[in-house]
Order: structure tokens, then sequence, then C-alpha cells
């Protein structure tokens, strides 16, 4: 398109008004109404052809952009969904293409010394997950992905003013002896970063030191113990350090460090995290030198990743992030601080990028390279104008190195499942308000079922939770409710490796959680959040197995609100007509088997006992309840109706008691996959049951009020 600045003005004014409309028109759209709208058929006709039209469009798309396989086509739905990192791209690059085209168009030069073309990246290192061979097969150390707390793995304490100290219950000791760890503190370098002495350095306003150019930089690839050695003396006789990792999660639970790139003043080195795993303690030495600086941006992750891989700790850190936010910049992330210091720009696409594969590519090497390569110059410029900027009430530089002490305080936690409350990161609570639909008690209650699940085999198998089964395909799966392994494998299309390997033992799973559901049709209720303390006082005991269940609810007063009118339905009672509270209560009385449609329960055929297999802990099944209590009638004393401030009719039930819905426990289900398992041999996630003892969280940052960092 050609056209002069005025026809730009006009046409982005026109392309800002048309996505502001559409945004706008969005908030109105409510998926959960979608299937009560395709009930007439003139909807359903509009609906497909909208749908249609919307994945034209994004197909459309894909061609107009560089990313890889460009002739793929989205089929639905579920395809776009499994697809989604394609679809990702496809934006990227057109941002960028954007932005390419719009210097153009204003005339402007850009000075891009160290642009990756766009064009030449594309099918670099991605796509490439499946032909990876796991690199966890090759670590030394032993993955836990137990459902305990987490260990720190440090075995020696350089540049220590404490020693190490352990202080651990015998069940965490014995749990310890199973993984091959020792015992350690908490947070080993806690008192050396709380009273830290800063070189004086940090407090000096100094000409900047220019980085070198990439080209004419030396470059070191270390995958060797000898090159590791030699790399460790360098650090150690270094004033400043600029520090890097990249991650990989997709393939592992956990996640692991797959490359650590680390500059000097005049050196670029790129560690293989991979093939070093068990010896970089040794960067201990440097790492927690406090006469050292060690420069990261953004380091909330990285402290938390060289503490759980390596057992590294960092002490005198300084966090480009965290003076970014001092110094109030327009944007805070490591690319916008390139292009306003530097001048450079970096394509963030390699943050996606499968960085286990080896050798890497030139690409992917260069990226890695410009994270560090500039950092320690961007320090220079950046320590200056804290100082500059700074002044006894407001003393930048000192809050910058506090935050950034703060920062190398956090420790690492592990996700520990949560099957009864729900809560945590990877907890069903925040999986559940995902789903696009609304659940019943079958929906919920196979829902928690295959979330328990899916945590238990990902840990298992040392997977992520979205490669053994992601969340629109867990919806899916609730929502169709299968009991047959071929139905699975429909539902679930394109099929993940694990479902099908445990497809039979899903339906299984499916089956039993709905033969539960429908013995007991009691009205289930989601388990009430609890807060858990967020501290440890000290290393606790290991917890027994979390079992899913739900609290007896006591005798309680259940309010209904019932709303006049609907965005969907219109209105609950005729305007043409004053009714009184008396016909407003009979009429909702009327309709009660709408609100409580588990109340009234029919006379059914005693179902047949349940068996049971003890010799498996994951199969069996809770005992059945052995009697049921009909419950006692709704009497009209029992229903009051007022208004509320809003004049919204209010129904009040006095109801007595709701029985105890025991739920479907995953960990009894029946697993005919491993029939043969003997009897005798334990589920390597299962922990011994010993004694109970009350487990907190641990916190994210080791706080104290006693802080004492003072400067030399």
């Amino acid at each position: 398109m050609d056209f002069g600045e005025s026809s730009y003005e006009e046409f982005r004014d026109n392309l800002v008004n048309s996505l502001v409309e559409l945004t706008q028109s969005s908030k109105f759209l409510l998926p959960s109404e979608v299937s009560f709208l395709r009930a007439d058929s003139r909807n359903a006709a509009q609906l497909d052809s909208i749908s249609d039209k919307i994945l034209e469009g994004f197909n459309q798309t894909i061609q107009y952009s560089s990313v890889k396989d460009s002739n793929q086509e989205f089929s639905g739905l579920n395809d776009f969904l499994e697809h989604f990192d394609l679809a990702g791209d496809a934006i990227d690059n057109m941002f960028e293409k954007a932005d390419i085209f719009l210097d153009s168009i204003k005339k402007k030069s850009s000075q891009i010394s160290t642009a990756i073309n766009p064009t030449q990246t594309q099918n670099a290192a991605f796509g490439q997950f499946k032909a990876v061979l796991r690199p966890q097969l090759k670590f030394k150390d032993k993955v836990d992905n137990s459902n305990t707390p987490w260990v720190p793995i440090i075995k020696h304490k350089p540049n220590s003013k404490q020693p190490l100290k352990a202080e651990l219950s015998p069940e965490m000791k014995n749990h310890l002896a199973s993984i091959g760890q020792q015992e350690i503190h908490l947070h080993p370098y806690d008192y050396e970063i709380r009273h830290i002495e800063f070189p004086k350095s940090l407090f000096q306003i100094k000409d900047e030191q220019m980085y070198l150019p990439m080209e004419s930089t030396p470059f070191t690839w270390v995958d060797t113990l000898e090159g590791l050695e030699t790399l460790c003396k360098v650090l150690e006789n270094s004033k400043e350090i600029a520090v890097d990792l990249e991650h990989h999660d997709f393939r592992s639970f956990q996640g692991f460090t797959c490359l650590m790139q680390i500059s000097t003043r005049d050196q670029d080195f790129m560690v293989d995290t991979l093939e070093l795993r068990s010896e970089l303690y040794r960067l201990n030495e440097s790492f927690t030198n406090p006469n050292i600086i060690k420069v990261f941006h953004g380091a909330n992750m990285d402290v938390q990743w060289l503490q759980r891989d390596f057992g590294v700790y960092i002490v005198n850190l300084f966090d480009t992030y965290q003076a970014s936010q001092l110094l109030e910049m327009e944007k805070h992330s490591f690319a916008h601080l390139l292009q306003y210091y530097c001048q450079v720009e970096t394509n963030k696409k390699y943050q996606l990028a499968d960085w286990r594969i080896r050798p890497l590519t030139k690409e992917m090497i260069h990226y890695a390279r410009t994270d560090t390569h500039y950092l320690l110059y961007i320090f220079d410029k950046m320590r200056n104008e804290l100082l500059k900027r700074g002044n006894e009430g407001n003393n930048l530089i000192k809050a910058a190195l506090e935050r950034s002490a703060e920062t190398s305080l956090i420790i690492y936690e592990k996700s520990i499942y949560d099957a009864e409350n729900g809560e945590g990161n990877n907890g069903w609570r925040i999986t559940k308000q995902k789903s696009p639909d609304p659940m019943n008690n079958e929906n919920f209650a196979v829902f928690r079922a295959l979330h328990a699940w899916r945590d238990h085999i990902a840990r298992k198998e040392d997977e992520s939770l979205r490669f053994v089964l992601p969340n629109h395909m867990l919806f899916n799966l609730c929502r169709t409710m299968p009991i047959t392994a071929k139905d699975i494998l429909s539902v679930c299309s394109p099929t993940p490796s694990l479902v099908r390997l445990y497809c039979q033992e899903l339906a299984v799973l499916i089956s039993e959680t709905l033969e539960q559901v429908r013995q007991n049709p009691t009205i289930i209720m989601e388990s009430p959040k609890v807060n858990t303390p967020k501290k440890l006082s000290e290393p606790a005991a290991l917890p027994e197995p979390i079992k899913p269940q739900y609290q007896k609810l006591s005798s309680h007063k259940v309010v209904v609100k019932v709303l006049t009118k609907s965005s969907t339905f219109g209105k609950i009672f005729d305007n043409q007509k004053q009714h009184s509270r008396k016909e407003k209560a009979d009429k909702i009385r009327s309709e009660l088997k709408l609100i409580a449609p588990a109340l009234d329960i029919q006379d059914e055929p005693e179902p047949e006992p349940v068996k049971y297999n003890e010799q498996d802990p994951l199969l069996a099944l809770p005992k059945p309840q052995e009697t049921k209590k009909e419950p006692e009638a709704i009497q009209e004393s029992q229903i009051e109706v007022y208004e509320d401030d809003n004049n919204d009719e209010i129904v009040v039930l006095n109801q007595k008691k709701i029985d105890q819905f025991e739920p479907y426990d995953y960990s009894k289900a029946a697993d005919p996959l491993n029939k043969k398992r003997k009897a005798d041999q334990a589920d390597p996630f299962m922990i011994p049951e010993g004694p109970k003892t009350k487990v907190s969280k641990p916190r994210n940052r080791a706080k104290s009020s006693n802080k004492s960092m003072t400067y030399k």
C-alpha cells in the first residue's frame, strides 16, 4: 500500500476505531449462553457462519505471516487451541513487520546494529519438542517430584559469615536420605545477604565502560569440567559480571535450566548446564562473593532456578529491572533497556525456543549472548542515573540494592497439590475458573478426579501438566464424560501421548466417578477456601498423602437470590400484574425442584457392593454409605421471602442438614494397566504415614525486621 503521511493518519484512525468497536462489543459476549442460543436453529446457523468467517480470517493471517508451516490451516477450535503457539508466532511476526513498515512510512531510519532477520529464523528451534532426547535421563541427581516441600541441595558454603546449619525432623531426614540429599538450612545465605558490605564503587559516579563489538568479543562455550574451572578463575578476578539463564518447562514437571550466559567486561561465556549440572555448585565461590557485583535483569525466577538445579545463591545482586522501576522508565523489559541505552533490538521470541537442543543454532547463540553482552554497560548507565537523581531523603541506589537483596532472598518452592481445597497455582480452583461451560454435580466430580489424575501422572512421568492433558481437553472430557477408551481418544484429538497410554485407566476413572456421584445424589458444594499460612518457622515433617474429600456441612441457612429478570430468559414475573409476597412464594415453591433437584430422591434398587483393591492404594474406592436418610420435605414455614436493598426477591430455606458427600478418590481408583504390580511394592509418590504434623507453606521471601546492610 502506497500512501503519504495524511493518508496514513486516516488509515490509522479508521483502524483504531474499528478495533475499539470490536473490543467494546466483545465485552458483551457470554460464552455460557452460547449453548442456549444455539437451541434456536436460526441462531445456530448464524453462529456457525460467524465462526467460519473468523476461522477463515485467521487462516489468512497465518498465510500473510512468515511463520513456519505457513501452508497449515486451522480446521476448528480444538486444532487452534492445540497449535496456539503457531498463532502467537504469527501475531509476533506481524507486529515486527508493522514496526518496520511504519518506520519506512514515516521515513525514519532504523539503526538496528544487531537486528535478527525474522525471515531467517522462523524455523529455528521451534516445533522440535518431540525430537529431543530428554536430558533428565542423564542427570546424576534424582529429580524429586514428590508432593513434599523442597529442600535446598547446597553441600558446601563458601564466603560464609555463619556456618551451614540443618535442623530437620526425623521424617524429613528419612525423605532426604531416600532421594540422596543432605541436611541443610532453609536459606543458607540469609545472614550474608542481610549483613552485606557493598563495594564503594557502587556509590561513585564513573564514566560508563563501553561494550565491545560482539563480533570482536571473545566467546567461549563451556561444556567440560576443565572449561568450568577456567571460567571460575575468570569470574573470581572480576569486579562485575552479567548473568542470565534459559529455562525449559514443557517436557518437565518442575522445569530445568538449559543454558547459562555470563559476560565480563571483555568476554562472553555460555555454560551448557545440561552437561555440567552436577558441577555448577562451584560457581558459589564467585556468585556469593560480596565484592563481586552480579547484574541480572528480572532475577525473580533466575535465583530460584539456580537454587533448585545447582544449589547456587546470589550475594550482592543488582537487578536492572528494579532500577528501571525506581527510575520510572516508560517500560521495564530488557528489550526496552537494550533499545533505550544501546539502540540494539533483539527478537524475544527465542524466550520460547527449545533450549534443550544441541548444538544451538547461530540465531539462538546470538540471542543468548545479547542478553548479557550489553548488560554491564546498561548497569553503568543506570547506576549513574540513580546516583544523580537520588538525594539524602530519596537514596535511589540504596533502594535498588535493597530491592535486589529481597529478590536474592526468594526461596524456590515446589508445587504442592491440595486435592481438598484446590489451592495453589496448579490447584483445581484456578483451573475451574477457566472453564468455558458451567458444571453440574457430575461434571464437577469428573473434573476434580481428572485434575488430580493429571497432577499425579505429570509428577510420575516428569512432564508438564499441559503436556499430559491441556486444559481445553480436560474441559472437553468433563463436558462429555466418556467412559470408554475409544471415546476418550475421539474427544482428545490430536491425542496426547500420555492420554493414549493411560486411556483405559482414564475410562475406568470417569466411570467409577460417575457411579459414585449417582449412588450419592446429594448436593455437591465446593470446599470453602482456606488461607494457608505462608511461612515455615522450620522445616516441617512430611505431610500425609492428601486425599480429596468434602467437608461435612453442619446445620445452616441457605440463601438463594432469585432475580426477577435475566438478559437471556427475560422476566420471571409478569409486569402487568402486581404479585403479592405470598403469590411469589407459592410460585417459587412450585419451582423448588429447579433449585434443589437433588432433594427429590426416588427409590432405586440397592447398588451392588463396590469391590476394593487394597493392594493398590491408587485404585481403591471409598466405602459407599451404608444407610441413606430420606431428606425431610420442605415445609412452607421454612420459606421466607423478603426484599434486599435492590428490591430483588430473596428466598431463605432453613435446611437442617445436608448429608456429607464423599466424592471419587482418584488415589484409590482401579488401575487396570498395573495389575501385575507386586502387592508389597510401594508407590514412589506415596509417602509412608508417620506422625501427623501441621505443615505451613514457606514464604516466598525470607523477611526480617533487622536489616543491617552496610556500605563500605
